[in-house]
């Protein structure tokens, strides 16, 4: 995260052949001084900040997944968190999201509102030669520049970690992963 220096636990129950997953998060933050060299002193402002998160998969082999996040947010204000993401054959990503929290904040309409939401689209770049591998253009559209409803910015989380190892994608990528069957011609009998 760039803002943010600190700590934190963030822990996943995922039973394997199961469509649903359990986590908890729980982060102890100071916000960054831009102005000290490589921006690596703090303010003095520390906040705490946590989830915990429940996400369940809608199809066995579609990799449409469900989340819904409820917890204390950056801005030490409390609400909920909904996604829904799913990845199409050719590796792009498509993410509609909404946050409520208890505190209002301005919109792009100029409106106070405990709300808000947005849409981003991931496409991959795999494959095109001088490009690195899992590089990607996300487009995002969202209201900026909100304090109420903020999360960390993590790279990765423990769900899209343990991707690879669930149920779904073996399930899904199987013909990938075991070898094709030699086919054996029956002698003839004589």
């Amino acid at each position: 995260e760039e803002m943010y220096s600190g700590a934190g636990v963030d822990l996943l129950y995922r039973p394997f052949g199961k469509r649903y997953a359990i986590g908890a998060e729980l982060y102890q933050l100071e916000k960054r001084d831009p102005y000290t060299a490589l921006n690596l002193g703090g303010t003095g402002n520390t906040t705490t900040t946590g989830f915990i998160t429940a996400y369940y998969d809608l199809a066995t082999y579609n990799p449409a997944t469900a989340t819904v996040k409820i917890g204390r947010f950056l801005a030490e204000d409390f609400g909920a968190y909904a996604s829904l993401q799913t990845r199409l054959q050719n590796g792009t990503q498509i993410k509609g999201h909404i946050t409520a929290s208890n505190r209002d904040d301005y919109n792009m309409f100029d409106t106070a509102s405990a709300l808000s939401g947005g849409l981003t689209v991931s496409v991959p770049f795999g494959g095109v030669p001088y490009v690195l591998d899992k590089t990607s253009i996300d487009t995002t559209l969202s209201d900026i520049g909100r304090d109420s409803g903020q999360q960390l910015d993590k790279p990765l989380d423990l769900y899209t970690l343990s991707e690879p190892l669930s149920y779904r994608n073996i399930a899904s990528n199987w013909q990938d992963i075991t070898p094709p069957r030699p086919h054996i011609a029956a002698r003839p009998d004589f």
